[in-house]
């Protein structure tokens, strides 16, 4: 139903922005409907559209709830390369998805690369990473 509401936006006279997309990506997280996401950003790219650091960050949950941990890696990797900088959310979501996929070293990657990006780790970062450690069976890294 969101993907239709922002397709009525498209054929009305409205002008379209990032806000209602971002809307839509996050209702397509939340139906785990992660193939949807990918596809309006395409949609948006389309229409000349630039993506936000929001854009970006449901993006990343929608892989991370779909356990899309490539895809999800691949978003980041976009969205640093647009110099953005990763929000904490952002991180998380990509730290649990690696975790999803049993992506360890993916996952610690990324925990470990938030703070020469001062991004500061929250719990959930924390509990994220300690969880990808345990899915890989490294135990030694989590303690570390």
């Amino acid at each position: 139903e969101a993907l239709d509401i922002l397709a009525a936006i498209g054929l009305s006279r409205l002008e379209l922005d990032a806000i209602p997309c971002n809307a839509a990506i996050s209702a397509c997280e939340k139906g785990t409907q992660w193939h949807e996401a990918l596809g309006i950003i395409l949609d948006m790219r389309a229409q000349c559209l630039e993506p936000t650091l929001i854009t970006y960050g449901a993006l990343i949950s929608a892989c991370e709830k779909g356990a899309r941990w490539k895809e999800a890696l691949d978003i980041f990797v976009d969205m640093k390369s647009r110099l953005l900088s990763p929000s904490v959310v952002a991180c998380n979501a990509l730290i649990s998805a690696c975790e999803k996929g049993i992506r360890w070293q993916e996952a610690l990657s990324v925990f470990f690369g938030m703070e020469p990006q001062r991004v500061e780790a929250d719990v959930i970062t924390y509990n994220a990473a300690i969880n990808a450690c345990d899915k890989g069976a490294r135990w030694h890294e989590a303690l570390a």
